[in-house]
């Protein structure tokens, strides 16, 4: 049995930006904060780096390939890494770009999520699942799972891939071999394979958000997680999950807002209590465990102070 509570609203732990702070454009589609903590956004008119006093917008009036930004990371070597919706990707080494198209060899030019794994390689997930080594990309195109949108990767600390697919569950791929779970855990009929997000705790655990709730995964057993988000069984749709320092799982929602969970209490933050909006699309959190959350419907960007 869980509990849930509503955060006490603190007026003064939040913080709003928008375009009018600096932000390319209020829609929000990815957070993420590099080795320098600095906080890049990718938003739907071009990518943003706030440093904490400054602002740097990016565009294709830059090098961008697309100002769609829907994915961001970070490589062992400093470079930055933004996917787009139908314009490929772009490497930014802070100087220069590169662009990477159908035209230039990468399989699909649709990308919504990055990871990087140990030997530095690239792998890219969208309307295709494809690996950049440095010089070539190669796309995989087995199992069957990947005939659905690979929506979402995550590496664990084996190297092992993990794919979040658009219908088709959960995928691993050791290098080798494909393993299939093509039915998720998830509290409304347990059989959901739609994932929007994937979240690899300190123990392994695979925390896996879908289009009907939350699951966590222990390599052997699924277990299902009632959220407490006033509708018959707790069914809502997760779009992002975030784990702290501290091992509590942050869970964006589409129109519920954010829900923290401590792994017995769930904690609710809404428009109820100071956020601008329920929709939220991603989630990032900083060296001082400070929360960022991106708004989907045009909100811009909301800080939760720790």
């Amino acid at each position: 049995m869980f509990s849930c509570k509503k955060e006490d609203s603190d007026p003064s732990k939040l913080s709003y930006f928008t375009v009018k702070n600096g932000l390319a454009n209020n829609a929000i589609m990815a957070i993420a904060i590099d080795p320098q903590d600095n906080i890049w956004f990718g938003t739907y008119g071009g990518v943003t780096k706030y440093d904490g006093t400054n602002w740097i917008t990016y565009t294709t009036n830059d090098g961008l390939a697309d100002n769609r930004v829907r994915c961001i990371a970070f490589d062992k070597h400093g470079n930055k890494w933004f996917g787009s919706y139908g314009g490929g990707v772009s490497k930014f080494d802070g100087t220069n770009w590169t662009i990477f198209n159908k035209t230039s060899g990468l399989p699909d030019n649709d990308i919504t999520s990055f990871a990087i794994d140990s030997k530095g390689n690239v792998w890219a997930g969208g309307g295709a699942l494809c690996k950049f080594d440095g010089t070539k990309w190669t796309l995989y195109k087995s199992p069957a799972g990947l005939s659905s949108y690979s929506r979402v990767i995550a590496i664990d600390k084996d190297d092992i891939i993990w794919v979040g697919t658009g219908g088709g569950g959960l995928l691993k791929f050791d290098g080798e071999n494909w393993t299939s779970y093509p039915k998720i855990s998830t509290p409304r009929d347990g059989s959901d394979g739609e994932i929007s997000s994937i979240a690899i705790d300190d123990q392994g655990n695979k925390w896996v958000g879908t289009t009907q709730g939350l699951s966590s995964f222990d390599g052997t057993s699924w277990t299902r997680y009632i959220m407490p988000v006033g509708v018959p069984g707790g069914w809502v749709k997760v779009s992002c999950v975030v784990i702290d320092s501290q091992g509590n799982k942050w869970v964006g929602t589409e129109v519920r807002g954010v829900l923290k969970f401590d792994g017995t209490n769930w904690i609710t933050y809404n428009k109820a209590n100071g956020l601008p909006d329920n929709w939220v699309s991603s989630i990032a959190i900083d060296a001082k465990g400070d929360k960022w959350f991106g708004y989907f419907e045009s909100f811009g960007v909301t800080k939760l102070r720790d």
